[in-house]
């Protein structure tokens, strides 16, 4: 009994890190033929999507990662590939200016260094959370959906620093064994880490409405 245990159990950690490899594989290669601007929100919201459908799915053979990527993704960048360039070059810009106050010696750069960063922490995220909404389905418009990742964002600031803290901290771990670990495993692993958390939000089951016992 022990052994078909310990079988199980060992299979279940390959499955899971073959997933990862793989998605984290087809999400870098959809960033770099878009060269990052044009595929990084419809490989976020592509990603999401098979995390999720692995997730529900009992029998996880079932999921043709491979063919399922590449009919989304498709899908995807058809609908999203302006938003992901809108959002990118933004990204871009405030990182550069990030790095141009960080250059100053005067108290006005040093602050405005720190607001943007926040600011640049606050797109990235707003870019994952919605790509995960998108995921989801939801059908709002471009003003309903900023205005729900706003909010969402700011109800559940606790969730999302724990998100973020985490994410930073595995990275640290895995860099520390091996650089490459980075590139092939935490990208997939946030996907699914930030996947469960977002849900967990919006079934209102979070840290935040469990904190201050929200409704």
């Amino acid at each position: 009994m022990n052994g078909i245990k310990f079988r199980k159990i060992a299979y279940h950690i390959f499955t899971k890190v073959y997933h990862y490899l793989v998605i984290s594989a087809l999400f870098g290669l959809s960033i770099l033929a878009g060269l990052g601007f044009f595929t990084l929100i419809p490989a976020l919201v592509t990603s999401f999507y098979i995390i999720k459908r692995l997730r529900r799915e009992k029998y996880k053979q079932k999921v043709k990662i491979f063919s399922l990527y590449k009919k989304n993704i498709i899908i995807n960048l058809k609908k999203y590939w302006l938003a992901s360039l809108t959002s990118t070059l933004l990204v871009f810009f405030v990182s550069f200016d990030i790095l141009y106050f960080n250059l100053g010696i005067s108290a006005i750069f040093t602050y405005l260094f720190y607001v943007f960063i926040i600011l640049d922490f606050f797109i990235l995220t707003a870019i994952s959370l919605g790509s995960y909404l998108l995921a989801c389905g939801y059908k709002l418009g471009i003003r309903d959906l900023v205005k729900n990742i706003v909010s969402i964002i700011i109800v559940n600031f606790i969730d999302i620093l724990f998100l973020s803290v985490a994410s930073v901290a595995l990275a640290l771990i895995l860099e520390n064994i091996s650089a490459i670990l980075i590139i092939i495993l935490v990208p997939s692993i946030y996907i699914d880490f930030a996947s469960f958390i977002y849900q967990k939000i919006l079934d209102k089951k979070s840290i935040t409405y469990y904190l201050f016992n929200l409704k």
